[in-house]
């Protein structure tokens, strides 16, 4: 599973009914996350731990927890690697 993440400093964001708009001001980048990506960003805004939104995220697909916790993987790769996610320990 993945280790626990934060949001990276200069991040920002807004819900509405249709998705997360999250800006990245000192890169100037602006990210929409709609589906299952806003559903996760909001469960680690609410600072949940990666396995319980593992968990959660299984019960949302309606799949097995092995598939879910690489979904959930995947997001948080690209999330690192755009500088919007780093992780906790630094």
């Amino acid at each position: 599973m993945s280790p626990a993440v934060r949001f990276a400093a200069g991040v920002s964001w807004a819900n509405d009914a249709a998705q997360t708009v999250v800006v990245h001001a000192p890169r100037q980048a602006v990210y929409y996350l709609t589906g299952e990506e806003m559903v996760v960003w909001d469960w680690l805004a609410l600072g949940y731990p990666p396995q319980r939104v593992a968990r959660l995220l299984a019960v949302l697909r309606a799949c097995p927890l092995p598939e879910a916790q690489a979904c959930l993987a995947e997001m948080l790769r690209t999330w690192l690697a755009s500088g919007l996610l780093e992780h906790a320990g630094g």
